[in-house]
């Protein structure tokens, strides 16, 4: 039996050795111009992030001082304030290092370089605080500033090394036969809990003694739980496949996995702030891994084959089972594109207006990341990273379900999820659509399909399929 039609995966059919191997086929991570955009594009960010109009309050947004003053107050500050200014300069000092790095002159002179350019921007910053009524110069600011910036200065370059190796490894199994579907698998898995426990803030539990009050039955079933768990266990279900295991282990072993899975992560959000941790919940995901384990085996039917080339001049006999793909993996991907989107807004915009009501007077934030500025900055990152995690999901589905033209279907699936979410939001009782996710969902799909171009240069993954059986 040829090896390769023993397995599932999304595989390289030129191998991974000699003039076609998959290493001579790898296109570069990213292009020496590509950095200094992508450097240009994390300083303005920074930029309007410290000195745009998102500080609310009802005052004026610039206003010049009675006095200015040129080395600036220390002004005391909490935790959350020197760790957001330590944080924020990381990519700074790292952007300006990119900037300045050249061949043949590199080292400690770019360093310095970047450090001064890093401190000199953080006190140009603090400088034109003082004439935002909304913000609040400081020189204790600048110190942290100043730290954060030698971190990202001196990491970035190792970074780039690891990143490039990190690439070249991912797209090797990536392109060998059966661990495809492992990474998919395993990619989906992480997302999903990146979702379920964002933001990281522990607190204690209502009752130290035991689970009694954050287990609570009353809470309804989510169909976006439902949802997010059926595409884990059908997902789940063909890598088992892949790896061997016949139908009925495959199903069983998909759900006991992802049942152990539900229930830690509904352990752990008992001691995660704005989380409530729910059996309901639980059996929820429970039965959203059962249902997609199910349908996998519905995906995939099993016919009567002979293998052996005793048997390859077109006699019917009887021989060992075989799993033939009934559709292809662009209908797979298609499918879970569906069950994503689904869950998006059933989650997000249905479910909010059962529980919270409707209002009639629509209210929308066209401030980029005003509702950020306001909250912790571990909340806002989480929120962020969450939005990023949610919308490369979607534009992954869509550019591994399309047969041509993937990044203008992906961008029209994301773009059409994001303004449905944030337009329902705006009519949900309390609640408001922001600009902030569209911008999100638009950096998510830039994103992903850069990192499709580098793992999958054909664009498609059509090329890639391989037969689908089980060994025998």
């Amino acid at each position: 039996m040829d090896p390769d039609s023993t397995t599932m995966g999304l595989c390289d059919r030129r191998g991974t050795s000699g003039p076609g191997s998959t290493a001579a086929n790898r296109p570069p991570l990213i292009h020496r111009s590509t950095q200094r955009w992508l450097a240009a594009a994390a300083l303005l960010l920074v930029v309007y992030g410290t000195l745009g109009p998102i500080a609310g309050g009802r005052g004026p947004w610039y206003q010049a001082p009675a006095q200015w003053c040129l080395v600036p107050p220390a002004t005391p500050s909490d935790a959350n304030d020197r760790l957001t200014n330590l944080l924020v300069y990381i990519p700074v000092g790292a952007a300006f290092r990119l900037i300045v790095r050249r061949r043949g002159w590199s080292g400690w002179p770019d360093l310095v370089v970047s450090l001064g350019l890093a401190t000199g921007l953080s006190y140009a910053t603090e400088l034109l605080q003082q004439a935002l009524p909304g913000r609040q110069s400081s020189r204790i600011d600048l110190y942290w500033n100043a730290a954060g910036a030698i971190i990202g200065a001196l990491a970035v370059v190792p970074a780039q090394g690891w990143l490039r190796r990190f690439h070249a490894t991912l797209f090797e199994r990536l392109h060998r036969p059966g661990v495809g579907w492992h990474v998919c698998t395993w990619a989906a898995i992480a997302a999903t809990l990146l979702v379920m426990t964002a933001p990281w803030q522990l607190h204690r539990p209502a009752t130290p003694a035991g689970w009694a009050t954050a287990w609570e039955w009353a809470d309804p079933l989510r169909a976006a739980r439902f949802l997010a768990f059926a595409a884990l266990g059908m997902l789940l279900f063909v890598r088992l496949v892949a790896a061997g295991r016949g139908r009925a282990a495959a199903v069983c072993g998909a759900f006991l996995r992802l049942a152990a899975l539900a229930l830690v992560a509904e352990l752990a959000q008992s001691v995660l702030s704005e989380h409530v941790s729910s059996l309901s919940h639980a059996l929820t995901a429970m039965c959203g891994s059962a249902a997609g384990a199910i349908a996998g085996t519905l995906v995939f039917r099993a016919a009567a084959m002979s293998n052996t080339p005793d048997h390859r001049d077109g006699a019917t006999t009887v021989g060992a089972p075989t799993l033939a793909p009934v559709p292809t993996v662009q209908r797979l991907a298609a499918l879970g594109l569906v069950g994503v989107v689904a869950a998006i807004l059933l989650g997000g915009v249905v479910a909010e207006l059962l529980y919270r009501g409707v209002q009639l007077d629509p209210r929308f934030s066209w401030t980029p990341f005003r509702a950020h500025f306001r909250v912790a900055f571990t909340t806002a990152l989480a929120d962020a990273t969450q939005s990023l995690a949610m919308f490369g999901t979607v534009t992954l589905l869509a550019l591994a379900g399309a047969r041509r033209h993937g990044p203008p279907l992906a961008l029209m699936s994301v773009g059409t999820t994001a303004l449905l979410l944030e337009v329902g939001r705006a009519f949900v009782a309390g609640r408001s659509g922001d600009v902030t996710t569209i911008i999100l969902a638009l950096l998510a799909w830039a994103a992903t399909c850069y990192a499709w171009r580098k793992l999958v240069p054909s664009g498609t993954l059509s090329t890639l399929v391989q037969p689908v059986s089980r060994p025998t």
